[in-house]
């Protein structure tokens, strides 16, 4: 089996045979693929065949070559799986353009969602920036109010650990005095310290006024760059914006023309498969199966290309070579050996023209 399939592969079926001319050495002669019967005997009685020729002629690539045809009974059958299968195709790409007009429809629902869905995030920026921006041009951010009420309590005496380390002494040395520990020598210390925590809470002032100064000049800074930020904000909601309303007054429109075209189109699935149906079938359509043989003077003979051919009003209107695979499944057929080929009816050559090549052996 394994030299079959290689032989079939690389095309080079040589084959013996006799007879005073190419029609004869041909039908007279074996194929390795089964040397039982002659060509003729298992050609000319095939039951799938309504009648059988064979002809001297040359192909289309300028050959001499034997030709058989077989013309089908089940020419019918195949024609209704073909036409079936067209008109499935036919029905998918009109429902595709359907889908596709409705897509349409449904991606710039999508895109006027997205902007307004923008409008309210840089609406929500905006009031936020607003806010910090009336906050600092009033004075009242909360850092500038921290400063402003430290040095009020600055100016007003007020002096504890944070800014005099004298301060903690103060405390430590009354601590001292509750007990009763050494009383007029720790009095003395913390009018020492006290001094000192007076002469801390000056310069600290002069300090803590010299940090707002600074402080106000760094959020009159912050604030021009969140006035720019709130100008770009209002840039991009006034955008999104328009783009919004332009796309809800494209939609109108766009959904009135999608909706004829759709229609449209789901009218004309039917007239299109009742036009197509007249076509198809139009000038009695046949199927017809052809093997090739060229032929050597010493009256050798290789095989040389078979396949299926759709013939109207005697013209060939189509014709499907068949591939290494679909030869075999199709000589199977012509040999009445199905069974070597078990994966045949899973195969491209049955997916093609159908089951119509099986029907001699369903009968």
């Amino acid at each position: 089996m394994r030299s079959k399939v290689l032989l079939i592969l690389s095309s080079i079926w040589l084959l013996q045979a006799c007879g005073s001319n190419e029609i004869d050495t041909v039908k007279n002669g074996r194929m390795e693929y089964d040397e039982s019967y002659s060509i003729g005997a298992t050609f000319d009685n095939r039951n799938m065949c309504s009648s059988v020729s064979w002809q001297y002629i040359e192909d289309s690539s300028g050959r001499n070559v034997v030709e058989y045809q077989c013309f089908f009974k089940g020419s019918g059958e195949l024609l209704d799986k073909k036409y079936d299968q067209n008109v499935a195709n036919l029905t998918w790409k009109i429902n595709s353009e359907i889908e596709s007009k409705q897509k349409e429809l449904d991606d710039h629902s999508k895109r006027i969602n997205e902007n307004k869905k923008n409008v309210e995030k840089y609406a929500s920026g905006m009031q936020m920036l607003e806010e910090q921006i009336k906050q600092i041009d009033s004075g009242e951010s909360k850092k500038i109010k921290e400063a402003k009420n430290d040095i009020e309590w600055l100016r007003q005496g007020g002096i504890d650990e944070r800014f005099s380390p004298h301060w903690r002494n103060i405390k430590t040395q009354e601590s001292f005095i509750e007990r009763g520990d050494s009383v007029e020598y720790r009095k003395k210390l913390i009018a020492e310290h006290k001094a000192k925590a007076e002469g801390d809470r000056s310069w600290i002032l002069e300090l803590a006024e010299s940090e707002l100064l600074s402080l106000i000049k760094q959020e009159k800074i912050k604030a021009t760059s969140l006035k720019n930020e709130l100008d770009q904000l209002t840039k991009a909601k006034n955008t999104a914006n328009t783009a919004a309303e332009k796309g809800e007054l494209e939609l109108s429109g766009l959904r009135v023309k999608s909706e004829k075209e759709i229609k449209t189109l789901k009218s004309k699935i039917p007239e299109s498969i009742d036009l197509y149906k007249e076509q198809f079938y139009k000038d009695e359509p046949t199927f017809v199966e052809y093997y090739q043989w060229t032929v050597d003077d010493d009256e050798s003979f290789y095989f040389a290309s078979a396949g299926l051919r759709l013939i109207r009003d005697d013209k060939v209107e189509n014709i499907r070579k068949y591939n290494n695979r679909s030869l075999n499944e199709a000589l199977a057929i012509a040999y009445q050996k199905p069974k070597a080929f078990n994966s045949i009816i899973d195969s491209k050559f049955y997916d093609y023209e159908a089951g119509g090549l099986l029907i001699e052996y369903k009968q």
